[in-house]
């Protein structure tokens, strides 16, 4: 083979080995991209698991303070059950927060349920990002294998092509020796 085929073969696995770099690269800046998507849905899902939990909160409150009132009218139903229409109206006020206080519980049992449906969802897509993540990383150690022995390939190629290079040089020389002749210059 003449030089000039050489170096066409070496143009032409340098541009195979920059264009498995470049798909590399892209192929790692999607899977970035899908990452960093990921991370922006679990603040999302942060930021409503940390608002269930205030709105939860301010229920746990509520609950406490109709509890208070519950035990305060009690203790004024008793201070007044010698008068029969103050107990009535005692009664009505307890029966109106007894009703407050069951929705409230109501309420709460929804918020309960609903946060540990967002819990279990956040778990879930955690758990996906997880195994997306390791499929990431076993895709691109593959490619690195890949990379790594194209790379000492082409290098034992260019070895073997430097040693051919000598050993022509040498040929030529003794051939014009051998002929008599000079060595023509080289361009």
């Amino acid at each position: 083979m003449d030089t000039q085929k050489f170096r066409i073969l070496i143009f032409a696995g340098t541009a195979a080995l920059c264009a498995l770099c470049a798909y590399q690269w892209r192929e790692e800046a999607l899977k970035n991209d899908s990452l960093r998507e990921a991370g922006l849905a679990i603040d999302e899902l942060k930021e409503k698991l940390a608002k269930s939990e205030n709105n939860l909160r301010g229920l746990a409150s509520d609950i406490a303070f109709f509890k208070e009132q519950i035990i305060l009218a009690r203790t004024d139903a008793e201070a007044m059950s010698l008068r029969a229409r103050n107990a009535e109206d005692e009664n009505a006020r307890l029966t109106a927060n007894a009703d407050r206080l069951a929705e409230n519980i109501k309420t709460l049992e929804r918020a309960v349920k609903e946060r540990d449906a967002v819990i279990a969802d956040a778990d879930a897509k955690l758990k996906q990002l997880s195994v997306n993540a390791d499929e990431v990383a076993t895709r691109f150690n593959a490619l690195a294998e890949q990379h790594n022995l194209l790379v000492a390939e082409l290098n034992e190629t260019r070895e073997k092509l430097a040693q051919s290079y000598a050993a022509l040089d040498e040929t030529r020389r003794r051939l014009y020796k051998a002929l008599g002749r000079p060595l023509p210059k080289e361009n």
